[in-house]
């Protein structure tokens, strides 16, 4: 019989919910790192010193009469204590028993000897006899998890279920239970490097888009009106034409460098069905990318995107390569130069289009930030900081996509037209009419292309760089500032600048951005000048190592995006969870597609059935997650007869954790079961430790700011909680304090980091004093 069966005559039963964040991410994360933190804190409490947290600490989990007592043994002198409190000096001699590792080998015998010494005692007079032999113990949590199969209310089928890990915890005439909310598997983020490779392409293809909307969203007036739909514009033309082209142009050319290899092989002329080889790789292309547009919808949009705008690309490739066929002379067909130019010089014209519209809204944004120096902005006026977010966001997918796509096609190129024919007798072009003559041939135009791509690499390799240079010198400061003010950072009030879209790295890039038009497109040079020395003596340099530089540079940029990859499985989890929040379906993009809804009538005889399609939910991720919390509510927690509710929620926990107390606008919207547990609770506690909802979205999301400032949804959420308790450390680059209501009580705590907030002395005192019902001092 578990503590929580045994303690059915208990004085008070209260439930703790843990909603935790990101790097907190797997079922059963409760039991396994939360409570035993909080287990040795209250150990070394009753024993009147504070908690030196390690590793090497060996834990005994002795069992008493009427629940488990932990026992916790630092090193050497805390054995030999020991051995004095349970009398069996003889252990001392122990060969078993002589070091850390031989103890920590043979646990069970240990454990089986304190047991013997303890026969028949409970758990309180053992602790007593431990703590005043200067132990730390303290009656603990029962080791047996329980595991339920909570409810999927996002799921059609009744048999789906998601798992809940909940413990019990007698604490004096108390019985706890924990339970948690496990929602990570809703992410769709793997563990292994190629699922990892695949999400931050996912992130790449759709954090522009989405949270350039969220960002955006609420922005009122002409001149951010302007600024919204130019970053739509750039933002477009990334997901649609250039990644369309760029899928449709280089998937055929790619295959074609290896359809020219089989072909040598086999001893045919491959020139002479190159069309046929073109016009079937693109149908190929086309049904591919639309049938996957089709099942990726909505559910994995980035890549569902990029589906749908490859095979429209391809379809125009097709017509294209069809229109050539009927009025150009076939000699000019096989030649693999007339299929790659068209889309090339397509490719570029777009691109110059992207970098106009993002230079313009660079230097709106810029013009507003200058005007509001001057002049004080009006009261609620939008964020500047929002807009530069996105604009920011933008630049740098346009950045990475510009140097690896560089760096592609030029490989692609080389490959396809080689260097020793086209470099011969062709002129280097700088403007845009020498590329326009009508004498040029289409090598020596794609001998210039080359050099062109060559150049746009290197200029961005040299943003990338200065991207990189900025963010280190943001993180040089936050840490010289953390050892410079020492004192204000351990009692945590040290402010940090920003990491998260930091002014700093916002001015790189805005500044990057329009020397970057200047040098490739600007007017201070005749026509559309190119940066003629850093193209041609890119180009001198790879002329004869052509293909071993290009496999190389691949081969080096895949091992940095590995390596990347590797040590981002936070940043992903992070990456995928904001945008996925904020993920708002078009309605109009798939009102063909939704699940036809229920006739509320039989259709009469003869009479036309009318069906209706759902419409796409409104942020259906984030309501999963509700739904999920509710039900565990439900089925979890309300059987439980708990008199008092205490939710502790870590980042995107107390997201969630707000969403779904300012959202039950009454209690009609619940379940029964849910219904008589907040009826029954005599009150409602909420522990948040780094928490986002400021520093992330109340700054850069309009539907939180607007929470905010509307007194109807702060009031309903702080009129159901007793007490608010938010913590955060000084330098966490995710949590901040909460300024959403005067009621919620801020504790800043020393530097470290993001994570594991479970060690902090001050984290366990509020969580422990919640539990025992103790209100926190300030």
């Amino acid at each position: 019989m578990s503590s929580w069966e045994a303690g059915r005559g208990a004085s008070e039963r209260v439930g703790v919910v843990v909603i935790h964040g990101v790097g907190e991410t797997t079922a059963g994360w409760t039991g396994a790192l939360l409570l035993p933190r909080l287990e040795y804190w209250v150990a070394h409490r009753k024993l009147g010193e504070p908690p030196r947290f390690t590793d090497r600490t060996l834990r005994l989990l002795v069992r008493a009469t009427d629940q488990h007592v932990a026992v916790l043994v630092r090193d050497t002198q805390a054995f030999l204590t020991l051995c004095q409190a349970i009398r069996e000096p003889s252990l001392q001699q122990d060969p078993r028993f002589q070091t850390e590792r031989q103890r920590e080998r043979n646990c069970d015998d240990l454990i089986e000897a304190v047991e013997r010494a303890f026969a028949g005692a409970n758990a309180s007079d053992i602790v007593s006899t431990l703590l005043n032999a200067g132990l730390p113990a303290t009656a603990t949590y029962d080791p047996v998890a329980r595991v339920h199969g909570v409810r999927d209310p996002s799921s059609s089928d009744p048999k789906r279920r998601w798992l809940s890990f909940s413990h019990n915890w007698a604490v004096g005439e108390r019985d706890v239970m924990f339970a948690e909310l496990f929602w990570a598997d809703l992410s769709k983020v793997g563990y292994t490097i190629p699922t990892r490779l695949a999400a931050l392409v996912q992130l790449f293809l759709e954090s522009p888009f989405v949270l350039g909307q969220a960002f955006l969203r609420g922005s009122s007036g002409a001149d951010f009106t302007a600024i919204r739909y130019l970053i739509l514009t750039a933002n477009w033309l990334m997901r649609w034409p250039i990644a369309g082209l760029n899928v449709a142009m280089f998937t055929p050319a790619l295959l074609a460098i290896l359809y020219f290899q089989f072909a040598g092989a086999m001893g045919f002329e491959a020139a002479t069905w190159f069309p046929t080889f073109i016009a079937t790789v693109l149908i190929g292309v086309a049904v591919v990318g639309y049938r996957g547009s089709v099942r990726l919808e909505h559910r994995q949009i980035g890549l569902s995107d990029l589906s749908f705008s490859g095979a429209l690309s391809a379809l125009a490739l097709l017509a294209m390569l069809g229109l050539a066929v009927a009025i150009a002379p076939y000699d000019n067909l096989i030649s693999p130069e007339w299929y790659l130019l068209p889309g090339v010089a397509l490719l570029l014209a777009i691109w110059f289009v992207w970098s106009l519209v993002t230079v313009i809204a660079v230097l709106l944004i810029s013009s507003l930030a200058l005007v509001r120096l001057i002049r004080r902005p009006k009261p609620h006026a939008p964020r500047l900081a929002r807009s530069s977010a996105a604009l920011s966001l933008s630049l740098i997918l346009g950045i990475v996509w510009k140097f690896v796509l560089a760096l592609l096609g030029w490989f692609v190129i080389t490959l396809l037209v080689p260097q020793s024919e086209t470099g011969v007798g062709c002129p280097a072009f700088t403007t845009a009419s020498q590329f326009l003559r009508d004498d040029v041939s289409p090598r020596c135009l794609l001998t210039n292309i080359n050099g062109l791509l060559l150049a746009v690499a290197a200029m961005n390799a040299i943003a990338l760089a200065l991207v990189a240079l900025a963010v280190s010198g943001v993180y040089g400061v936050r840490i010289l500032l953390k050892k410079v003010r020492r004192r204000a950072a351990r009692e945590g009030r040290l402010r940090l600048p920003r990491v998260i879209a930091s002014p700093v790295l916002i001015a790189t890039l805005f500044i990057g951005a329009i020397i970057n038009f200047v040098l490739f497109y600007g007017v201070i040079y005749e026509d559309l000048e190119i940066a003629q020395r850093a193209r041609d003596q890119l180009a001198r340099n790879a002329s004869e190592a052509a293909v071993p530089a290009a496999t190389l540079g691949l081969l080096v940029f895949t091992y940095m995006i590995y390596r990347i990859v590797e040590f981002s499985n936070d940043f992903v989890h992070i990456g995928r969870d904001l945008i996925d929040h904020q993920y708002d379906p078009n309605p109009h993009a798939s009102r063909h597609r939704g699940p036809a809804l229920a006739a509320v009538e039989p259709v009469l005889p003869g009479q036309t059935e009318v069906v209706q399609r759902a419409k796409p939910v409104r942020f259906r991720r984030r309501q999963r997650i509700q739904r999920r919390l509710e039900s565990l509510f439900d089925d979890v927690i309300a059987h439980q007869g708990v008199d008092r509710l205490i939710i502790v929620a870590h980042s995107q926990g107390s997201v969630i954790a707000h969403d779904y107390l300012v959202n039950q606008d009454d209690l009609s919207a619940w379940d029964d079961n849910t219904k008589r547990l907040f009826k029954r609770v005599t009150a409602l506690d909420l522990v948040t430790v780094g928490s986002p909802l400021k520093h992330l979205y109340r700054y850069y999301f309009d539907d939180y700011d607007r929470s905010e400032m509307a007194a109807p949804e702060t009031e309903r959420l702080i009129s159901r909680l007793r007490s608010w308790t938010n913590l955060w450390r000084v330098d966490d680059p995710i949590g901040r304090d909460v300024d959403l209501h005067p009621v919620i009580q801020n504790i800043g705590l020393p530097p470290g980091g993001h994570l594991d907030y479970w060690r902090e002395e001050a984290v366990c005192s509020v969580l422990w004093g919640r539990i025992t019902n103790v209100p926190t001092e300030k």
